[in-house]
């Protein structure tokens, strides 16, 4: 799957596959940085899947706690 991103860098659906398959390993950090990368060209779709798995994750979770403000950080750069 990482090699189909590699080669279709600005495919959001293969994005979203990639950043639920990190996730569900439970690579949070490579899930988030992988949305943040891609956040300026994909800003809505993105914005709802972090949100999405900040719902998971909890509000008291260190990855949604780092990762919200980073979030945050680049909407309202």
């Amino acid at each position: 799957m990482i090699n189909k991103l590699e080669k279709k860098p600005n495919d959001i659906n293969l994005i979203l596959e990639v950043s639920d398959k990190y996730f569900s390993i439970q690579d949070y950090e490579s899930c988030m940085e992988l949305l943040l990368k891609n956040y300026p060209k994909n800003k809505d779709k993105i914005k709802i899947k972090m949100l999405e798995f900040f719902d998971v994750l909890g509000n008291t979770n260190e990855y949604t706690i780092v990762y919200r403000k980073k979030l945050s950080q680049i909407m309202f750069s």
